[in-house]
């Protein structure tokens, strides 16, 4: 299955924020505020013709396109092991970066 990735600087929020698109058309996202777990899950249009700035929204007003490379070291950055375990449930493994 392929997979787009997602970046949203934080602007207006202290954490950035990112997005998984799989090529079942599911655009995914999860956050931690104060323990709590917040879930962005939606259903989109396409995976190949998927328009970043019809997703864009008023807490995140910028949504940029970034390599897998690029998510492996924001999320190790930010702590984000979701991403990990959201794509093992989908049956796809997510590249981690070898350690010394």
């Amino acid at each position: 299955m392929k997979i787009r990735y997602f970046y949203s600087p934080a602007i207006f929020f202290t954490q950035p924020k990112l997005f998984v698109l799989t090529e079942d058309r599911v655009l995914y996202s999860e956050s931690r505020d104060f323990s709590v777990t917040q879930i962005d899950q939606v259903e989109v249009k396409s995976f190949v013709d998927f328009n970043p700035k019809e997703h864009e929204s008023e807490d995140y007003p910028i949504l940029l396109e970034i390599s897998s490379t690029e998510a492996n070291e924001i999320s190790e950055t930010l702590h984000s092991n979701w991403i990990h375990g959201y794509l093992l449930q989908k049956g796809i493994s997510f590249p981690r970066s070898l350690q010394a």
